[in-house]
């Protein structure tokens, strides 16, 4: 077969132009994967500012309660400086309302009133600290019913660890309630989920957990958002999670949100059982993917305000 000049520019053609596809092919992937990198990059920034964001909050925070605490010293020193000509006023006796209202004033200032003396209280699940700004009301022991009991409570509990008793009765007795500790039940395919930075341990698995119960300064609100690392703007992390639960094959319970981090209890890993808490996963369905994906992990944030 005779090749003619033709052929030759009709083939070089041809690859010409399939070359051409392969390498938009090339470059629409590259495209993708460098919008990929731009996204995480985005999302890795968004979560430097959130935590900047809280920081700065915090920070505006504890100016105002500095001012607070300005303006109730002051408010101390005129009224100890009215006590005080009071007590010189010969005629002092003749005004105990007067005198009494400024002992009433002082008392309040070192007792604290208003809001920002209250805040928030909120169960930290697998940790026996506070965030920085917030207050240790307890730390003690993860609780719940046992795993395959039809009875009892369905919420955990954070257990202290210097109980206090009324009357009590020896032994178990069969008509009552049964309160257990509870267990990371976390398996070998989502073990690694979990930082064990804060547990000297290689593994979460099967071991016993802790709990604290703080409190929040001068933010009064609080809520537990799922399927959330961060807060609404306006609001302030107090930290994020896993969203944990019973098995979905075992009694209902609550779901809370448990530290990415968490501690573990001392001589706690053995097997015993009780309350457990395993990761939620999500599952298509009524629930809609996208945005929700099938199989994964849910997260979780603990928020004041």
């Amino acid at each position: 077969m005779m090749i003619t000049t033709a052929t030759v520019i009709g083939c070089l053609l041809w690859r010409g132009l399939h070359a051409v596809d392969y390498v938009n092919q090339g470059d629409t992937c590259s495209v993708i994967k460098a919008l990929e990198d731009k996204s995480a990059e985005v999302q890795f920034l968004k979560r430097q500012i959130q935590a900047l964001q809280d920081q700065l909050r915090r920070r505006k925070d504890v100016l105002g309660r500095l001012k607070d605490l300005e303006v109730k010293t002051n408010k101390v020193d005129s009224d100890m400086k009215a006590v005080k000509a009071q007590l010189d006023d010969p005629r002092g006796k003749k005004h105990p309302m007067r005198f009494t209202k400024c002992l009433h004033n002082i008392v309040s200032c070192f007792v604290g009133s208003g809001p920002r003396s209250s805040g928030a209280v909120y169960t930290r699940w697998g940790r026996t600290r506070c965030p920085r700004d917030s207050f240790l009301l307890y730390d003690g022991f993860a609780g719940g019913s046992f795993v395959t009991y039809g009875g009892g409570g369905a919420n955990y509990m954070c257990l202290p660890k210097d109980p206090q008793w009324a009357k009590t009765i020896d032994g178990r007795q069969d008509c009552v309630g049964l309160m257990f500790g509870a267990e990371y039940q976390s398996c070998a395919e989502n073990d690694h989920l979990f930082s064990n930075e804060n547990a000297d341990t290689s593994s979460i698995y099967e071991q016993d957990v802790p709990c604290a119960v703080c409190q929040s300064t001068g933010r009064t609100s609080h809520v537990m958002i799922p399927a959330k690392t961060e807060c609404p703007y306006g609001w302030v992390r107090e930290y994020f999670g896993y969203l944990m639960s019973s098995h979905y094959e075992h009694k209902r319970t609550e779901w809370v949100c448990v530290d990415p981090a968490p501690e573990v209890l001392e001589n706690g890993s053995a097997n015993m059982n009780g309350a457990l808490l395993y990761f939620t996963e999500v599952a298509c369905g009524s629930l809609p993917c996208p945005p929700y994906r099938d199989g994964h992990e849910l997260t979780c944030v603990v928020c004041t305000k």
